[in-house]
């Protein structure tokens, strides 16, 4: 299901979006570095809420399944340096891949299996619709049990989504 949510390029353009009887106001651009979502309810009495489009990003998610061989591919389309962001860190917690998976479905991407060589290594697909756009996002989630490490990388047609959501999903393990 896609929301019909509308993005602006400029930081300076504001936009309503009207869903289930919710007004929502963008206040800076897509996937901006603070970009800003107002919510208002309409009930007896007015009630605002400030959300960050990028704590909520999986709701305009779309799963998307492939096999490794379509996978690979579009992975190797999406090359350039603005297509791809990646970052080594250290767990938060102990090393649990299950809980990983876990996330990595909750946050609104299709989780593929048997398509990486390494079943230790999460990869998963999604494409994020707005209203004008859709774009097409790629994941690589590569533990190192013995260093209690991740490796993530993100490709994306979009450089401003690949940068976010990599920094976004860095936080939750």
């Amino acid at each position: 299901m896609a929301a019909n949510f509308k993005f602006s390029e400029s930081p300076h353009d504001s936009h309503l979006w009207k869903r289930s009887g919710q007004r929502a106001y963008l206040e800076s651009g897509w996937c901006g570095r603070e970009s800003n979502v107002w919510l208002l309810h309409k009930k007896s009495t007015q009630q605002a809420m400030l959300l960050s489009p990028l704590k909520t990003i999986n709701k305009f998610f779309e799963p998307t399944e492939m096999n490794a061989d379509s996978f690979f591919a579009r992975w190797k389309n999406l090359s350039g340096d603005q297509q791809r962001a990646q970052k080594v860190f250290k767990a938060q917690q102990p090393l649990d891949l299950p809980g990983a998976r876990n996330k990595l479905t909750g946050f609104g991407m299709q989780l593929l299996d048997n398509v990486d060589p390494n079943p230790d290594n999460m990869v998963c697909a999604g494409i994020i619709h707005t209203q004008t756009q859709q774009v097409g996002c790629l994941l690589r989630l590569e533990p190192n049990k013995q260093a209690q490490m991740f490796r993530l990388t993100i490709r994306a047609s979009k450089e401003s989504v690949t940068r976010q959501i990599c920094e976004l999903l860095t936080d939750q393990f």
